[in-house]
């Protein structure tokens, strides 16, 4: 509706004393040159970090964020590539925004991932998640620059109801009393099936002194959950002399009291035995609640060709022993099964490691995600794969096995 007409309309209403019309007005005519932002997450947890951190940037800018990509000047979508499943969500989404009037620009991993399939279907602007700071050049006329907007410390909420296949009030009440710290970006990992790290560019550990204060700032007001996450959470001050463990220990004594809970992320087992003592002591005061370990296999041979090389006798005690800290706390585990030349021993192997590392108890989330051969990965060029029908053969068999939890 133009501003001519809303004002005739409200002129006819009984205005009352003290209501400046003026002001009214000139709010209105503003909201109508306000630019209009929808903004879709279908990436990971990090990357809707990174969405709610674009919209605050598009706010500070005087942009109206809205919800149906219908009214939108911009549409900002975040994408993902990790696994076929993902990347498929990723390219049916850019093909019904981009059939809107508002300008598209995909960002997340999928520009850098999967450059040949964004190419068949778009022609628009783009950026990986390694280059978000260079979104300003598609908005030159912001006066505040993406770099200096702060991290964010809950994921943008746009659509996580749908991706979590919990409610809108189920995941309002997830987020309530927790907030996120990520503490790095980036990996400098190797995994043979992975091309994430090509989107996410070179690990970067946040200056602990940031982290602090993040954490400080949080806990006043009225956190009492925090989730502590990166690409790579193991990695954590390896390049600026620092060490997880040291930062866990400096966050603890900043902690004001001992309800405040810590979910741990993304661990890769390859850091454990460092940090392991410091692990287990918060875990036994009940400090960290949850721990995120990412496994990936139970067969010293697949883990080898994954090139996650992981003593498995050691983790089991070492999870056997975290469990017998703590019995309320939660393991969060994830396996790959159907990676190249995974034989049907090795898949025994896995099932053998759940059940003898307990990873399945009450509590517990399980996470099976079928190989995805993803081109650009080492993994893509290893001969004799399991066929989808044998992937889903062993998926299946998993699920009568253990309860899994959705990815």
């Amino acid at each position: 509706m133009a501003a001519s007409a809303i004002q005739n309309n409200v002129l006819m209403l009984n205005s009352g004393p003290g209501l400046d019309l003026n002001n009214y007005f000139d709010s209105i005519k503003l909201k109508l040159r306000m630019k209009k932002i929808f903004i879709r997450n279908v990436g990971c947890d990090r990357r809707g970090l990174d969405a709610a951190r674009l919209s605050e940037y598009f706010r500070k800018n005087n942009c109206e964020i809205i919800t149906d990509p219908e009214y939108a000047d911009d549409i900002i979508l975040v994408t993902c590539g990790f696994i076929e499943s993902r990347e498929k969500r990723s390219l049916e989404s850019i093909e019904k925004l981009n059939r809107y009037d508002g300008r598209l620009i995909v960002l997340g991993c999928l520009p850098e991932t999967s450059k040949k399939k964004l190419r068949e279907i778009f022609s628009g602007s783009s950026l990986p998640t390694k280059n978000i700071d260079e979104i300003d050049s598609f908005f030159p006329s912001f006066k505040v620059s993406f770099g200096s907007i702060a991290d964010a410390n809950n994921p943008y909420w746009d659509n996580l109801s749908e991706m979590s296949g919990l409610s809108p009030e189920e995941v309002k009440g997830l987020y309530r009393d927790t907030a996120t710290l990520r503490i790095a970006s980036g990996c400098n990992g190797k995994c043979s099936y992975c091309i994430i790290p090509v989107a996410i560019g070179e690990f970067r550990s946040k200056n602990v002194s940031q982290i602090e204060k993040e954490y400080l700032k949080l806990q006043n007001k009225g956190y009492h959950n925090f989730i502590i996450t990166a690409d790579d959470t193991g990695a954590y001050g390896r390049d600026i002399g620092l060490s997880l463990s040291e930062l866990l220990i400096r966050l603890d004594k900043l902690s004001a009291d001992d309800d405040l809970t810590w979910e741990i992320c993304t661990l890769n087992p390859c850091w454990i035995n460092d940090a392991e003592e410091v692990l287990f002591m918060l875990i036994k005061r009940g400090r960290i609640r949850r721990l995120e370990i990412d496994i990936q296999s139970g067969s010293s041979r697949i883990l080898h060709l994954m090139n996650r090389p992981a003593d498995l006798k050691s983790l089991t005690r070492t999870i056997l022993r975290f469990k017998s800290a703590n019995p309320v706390l939660s393991l969060k585990s994830q396996f790959i099964i159907g990676f190249p030349t995974e034989s049907e021993k090795d898949f025994e192997d896995t099932i053998d490691f759940i059940k003898n590392s307990t990873l399945n108890c009450k509590g517990d989330i399980l996470q099976i995600i079928p190989y995805s051969d993803m081109p650009g990965s080492v993994a893509h060029k290893i001969h004799d794969k399991n066929g989808r029908a044998e992937i889903a053969r062993k998926y299946e068999i998993l699920k009568r096995t253990f309860s899994i939890g959705s990815y």
